[in-house]
């Protein structure tokens, strides 16, 4: 619970400037653990991540 906890915040982050390089490494690092989680448990559903 802890990782899906981790990335309901970095869902409801807000970058300052959301084309800056680090936010592009911080959505590729959420993009992956999601679909990590989505692999191990494919009944979670997130919210504002495309299916």
């Amino acid at each position: 619970m802890t990782k899906v906890d981790e990335i309901q915040k970095g869902l409801a982050h807000r970058p300052f400037d959301a084309k800056s390089e680090a936010h592009q490494k911080f959505l590729k690092s959420l993009w992956q653990k999601i679909a990590y989680i989505k692999w191990r448990y494919p009944f979670m559903i997130f919210d504002n991540y495309p299916s």
